[in-house]
């Protein structure tokens, strides 16, 4: 995203200080739908790695796994 701040001379806030949302929406719609994409992908490739893993880790390394911590 870009460094453009949000105000009232700039379109995206309100007289009031209060977010414009549809002004914010059609300026930063596209690339926030674009980083939510990305975010949801990567979770998903997340979950397919630890679902392949599973059979080969041991049952007790499972709460190491979600804290992100080295199995025993």
């Amino acid at each position: 995203m870009n460094q453009i701040s949000f105000s009232a001379r700039n379109g995206l806030l309100s007289d009031a200080m209060k977010p414009l949302r549809p002004r914010l929406r059609e300026r930063y719609g596209e690339r926030l739908e674009q980083l939510y994409t990305e975010l949801e992908d990567g979770q998903a490739e997340r979950l397919r790695e630890l679902r392949s893993n599973r059979t080969r880790r041991r049952l007790s390394s499972w709460p190491c796994i979600s804290a992100r911590c080295s199995p025993e």
